[in-house]
């Protein structure tokens, strides 16, 4: 997988998941963040508006306290047993955005910051 890629599992999840850390930098530890619909209750460092993606149909937010890791290899056996169903990449500016809103957060595991900082993604 690559920066900016999105996807769906087809186990029945509904959320879409973004890789925002980049894999070409480090297979072993890809950073992935998911979308979910806001609420006043979640966290709103990172809202996501529709048009801002042609997965965003509603008001929706980052939640980053659910944000995982993977190696890269993981997520491609997922793709190649079809357990994985792309969707269209992020933008550039919407990757940078959640990507600087990550580090921002209070919720996201430190060393998942950890990541985007040593890749030279973010500054902080």
């Amino acid at each position: 997988m690559k920066a900016g890629d999105t996807f769906r599992f087809r186990s029945g999840e509904i959320h879409l998941w973004m890789v925002i850390s980049d894999p070409a930098l480090d297979r072993t530890k890809v950073l992935l963040v998911n979308m979910t619909t806001w609420k006043p209750e979640k966290e709103q460092v990172c809202l996501l508006n529709p048009g801002d993606h042609p997965e965003v149909d509603k008001n929706s937010c980052i939640p980053f306290i659910h944000a995982k890791v993977y190696p890269d290899s993981h997520l491609e056996h997922l793709l190649s047993i079809d357990r994985i169903i792309i969707k269209e990449e992020l933008s550039r500016k919407l990757l940078q955005r959640i990507r600087e809103a990550a580090v921002s957060s209070r919720f996201l595991r430190l060393e998942y910051g950890q990541i985007l900082i040593d890749q030279g993604l973010v500054d902080f």
